[in-house]
């Protein structure tokens, strides 16, 4: 094979050609093959240029990734206040005459025309508004920055993703709420008074939040809890409801102002849709034009479809998280002392045995016990929790300490000791005994510094768990007890009734 020819087949896969081989923009790498029998140098030309750089620093640093979608929750969440201030500063009065009559002779007009006069629409006052110039440099100012912003990320976008940011809702956001605030730069004069909704930013705040959240679970997936993961869920469906309740608010404050006879402001246009959607509705404040009345049955439709939903997923997300047993806090990890006992089946009987037993010594009583097991928390173990013998003192945590989050979220690194107790009942002892041992050397692993009393079927395993505190050994135990009391007879009663607590 010629020099030519492997020449063109290297082109061929990587796709560049005589035509084509000085175009960096197209092709992501550039071909050395100038040295014969060498072996092709691929240079990333796309990295070295300008999109390349932008894109590196926007979006593949992590860091800089994270402040600039911090930036953008600041951006939207002050021009949402923006357009608050702005609503309380305006009144209608001053300027809802332009354009249509204001006195009406009421000599020569019928009841049933001034009738119609009062409820006629003032579209004179829902197109134009009256904003100062400092919150109209104000909102000019953060429309460009928001708007160049987007441009910017649709710019440094690989070419697969252009097109499809620009058709997604946000992009089509951003042109809603950003392109007519600067539009008004070409007559400022005049065009300064032009109602833009950039109270939609909301959503697109919004959108930058749940960025965030993905952003901080990608650079802490180590860490990340499903305490901390359901939290977020709920935070996120919080900011959902308040977006859809404030968008509502906003647009009936608006609709309204058309009214003669029933403006509202930005407090009762809150109170008119917090009562509307908790389907109360007392009916002190409604709505008197045909426009705004269109408005609150749409409302009224996405209420029914959309609230319910919104508040079953904070309640199934809230359960899911009281299933899970939550996290105990690091504030509670300070001022309390805590100790962990890890089980892969805890019965019953296995649990108020541990429990009797350990809260009978008097230097104990204080400390909060904190059972971290695999297993579904049943209606068994759920009465002996509500006992309120147990309800402050003892946290169940479906969990494993094979698991690094769940042993965060237990804070055994800050627990005095750590109890494996042995599974029962078993049928294997020696796979419940290696078991035992991974999930002691787990814990050793993430907390070294936390002791630890572990309990075996099997003598031959003490040998795996020499870092223990205390080894206790099930088998052991139980056959030098039989043996000695072969020599003393009683000595197997003696013993178990001092190895139990006295009750009374």
């Amino acid at each position: 094979m010629g020099d030519d020819e492997e020449t063109q087949k290297l082109s061929d896969v990587y796709g560049l050609n005589s035509d084509s081989e000085n175009d960096s923009s197209d092709n992501p790498y550039n071909v050395d093959s100038t040295v014969e029998g060498s072996v092709p140098v691929k240079y990333f030309t796309h990295e070295l240029s300008v999109r390349g750089r932008l894109r590196k620093f926007f979006i593949r640093n992590s860091a800089t990734r994270l402040a600039c979608t911090f930036f953008d929750l600041g951006l939207k969440f002050m021009i949402c206040l923006i357009y608050v201030v702005r609503v309380g500063l305006d009144n209608v009065k001053d300027y809802e005459c332009h354009g249509r009559p204001c006195h009406v002779d009421n000599s020569t007009v019928s009841e049933r025309d001034a009738m119609y006069n009062q409820m006629e629409i003032n579209w004179y006052v829902l197109v134009w508004i009256h904003r100062s110039m400092t919150l109209w440099v104000m909102d000019v100012t953060l429309s460009f920055i928001s708007l160049s912003k987007a441009f910017l990320m649709i710019y440094i976008a690989t070419k697969g993703h252009r097109v499809d940011q620009l058709l997604t809702i946000q992009f089509f956001l951003e042109i809603i709420c950003s392109v007519p605030m600067l539009i008004t730069v070409t007559y400022p004069t005049r065009l300064n008074a032009l109602w833009v909704p950039t109270f939609l930013n909301c959503w697109l705040a919004k959108y930058s939040l749940e960025k965030i959240y993905n952003d901080l679970h990608l650079t802490r997936q180590r860490f990340q809890t499903i305490s901390v993961t359901l939290l977020q869920q709920m935070v996120l469906l919080v900011v959902n409801l308040v977006c859809l309740v404030f968008t509502n608010i906003c647009f009936m404050q608006h609709l309204q102002r058309a009214s003669k006879n029933s403006p509202l402001s930005m407090f009762e246009a809150m109170y008119f849709v917090i009562v509307t959607f908790s389907t109360v509705g007392y009916g002190d404040i409604s709505p008197d034009l045909w426009i705004s009345q269109l408005f609150m049955i749409l409302m009224i439709c996405v209420a029914f479809a959309s609230i319910p939903r919104q508040i079953e997923g904070l309640i199934s997300t809230y359960m899911e998280r009281q299933r899970a047993g939550g996290e105990y806090s690091r504030r509670s990890a300070r001022r309390n002392k805590h100790v962990i006992v890890c089980s892969s089946t805890l019965t019953q009987d296995t649990l108020m045995d541990f429990l009797n037993e350990f809260y009978a010594h008097p230097k104990l009583e204080e400390h909060t016990v904190i059972l971290l097991c695999s297993q579904e928390l049943d209606s068994s173990k759920q009465v002996i929790l509500k006992d309120p013998k147990w309800t402050h003192r003892v946290i169940y945590m479906k969990g494993s300490s094979l698991k690094d989050i769940d042993l965060k979220r237990s804070r055994v690194h800050q627990a005095d000791a750590c109890f494996f107790l042995a599974p029962r009942p078993t049928q294997d002892k020696a796979k419940a005994d290696r078991h035992t041992v991974l999930r002691s050397w787990a814990v050793k692993d993430f907390a070294p510094n936390c002791k630890q009393y572990i309990q075996l079927f099997c003598a031959a395993n003490k040998i795996h768990v020499k870092f223990a505190e205390h080894v206790v050994c099930e088998d052991e135990f139980k056959y030098a007890l039989l043996a000695n009391n072969c020599l003393y007879p009683g000595l197997s009663t003696l013993v178990s009734l001092l190895v139990h607590t006295s009750t009374g």
